[in-house]
């Protein structure tokens, strides 16, 4: 997993590789946010940690740039920031698209934990095989619905299982799909995570009465959205318990 360090001092570099050296992160360090910003592709990280001490004025364009190119799901981005760091500072980067921020000295114990526990929880998504399947809750709110591709109708139904690279789906209205042969386009489909709605394109790998569906040519940063949301059913299912 590859890791963008943009900050000055020598010994954020040091400390990052004695704590986080065992998660098999490879480490690059830029000096210039500038240079960073123009090597981005080049670099293509996983995770950006800039350091808002060192470079107070640049966090906040690196970041907006960061965000007009790749989403919080494909790129995430740790502010490292001093103890005195302003409130109104930190509501900024969390309106700009800061999936996290950690302490830069790295004396607090908690503080590096907080850190280690964004860095693996980034790793185990990523990690995460494409053909696991994850079977949906009521409080997980995953929708899926789409155009027959002959008459047009919708189709609606219920999400037996999912990955992030397709599902199985039962039809309300068994019959509305009988004339769906294998490896039929659906070129109009919808599918709702929550409160995100992706528009998608899928394949029919088979119909047994039920659709067996393959996510077609989809874009990493939703491939990454998917996986990100299934990550989290935990949380969803902690705050349901919480709030019954």
């Amino acid at each position: 997993m590859k890791v963008l360090l943009v900050a000055e001092r020598e010994e954020i570099r040091e400390q990052l590789e004695r704590h986080f050296t065992p998660l098999g992160l490879e480490l690059i360090q830029y000096w210039n946010p500038i240079k960073a910003m123009d090597n981005i592709d080049e670099i293509d990280p996983d995770i950006v940690l800039f350091s808002a001490r060192d470079f107070p004025r640049h966090w906040k364009p690196f970041l907006t740039f960061l965000r007009n190119h790749r989403t919080r799901y494909t790129s995430v981005f740790i502010l490292l920031k001093p103890t005195d760091f302003a409130f109104e500072e930190a509501s900024k980067a969390q309106h700009l698209g800061v999936n996290g921020l950690a302490e830069d000295t790295f004396s607090n114990r908690d503080e590096v934990n907080r850190l280690r526990d964004l860095i693996v929880r980034y790793k185990e998504v990523r990690d995460l095989r494409k053909n696991k399947r994850f079977v949906p809750h009521p409080e997980d709110r995953i929708e899926f619905i789409f155009s027959h591709p002959r008459t047009m109708q919708f189709v609606t139904g219920r999400v037996e299982d999912i990955s992030a690279t397709g599902l199985r789906f039962i039809p309300d209205r068994p019959t509305i799909i009988e004339s769906i042969e294998s490896d039929t386009t659906l070129r109009h489909c919808s599918l709702r995570l929550g409160d995100t709605i992706l528009n998608l394109t899928a394949r029919i790998i088979r119909n047994d009465g039920a659709l067996s569906i393959s996510f077609y040519d989809i874009k990493t940063d939703v491939r990454d959205s998917i996986d990100w949301y299934l990550y989290d059913h935990p949380k969803r299912e902690l705050s349901t318990i919480s709030h019954g």
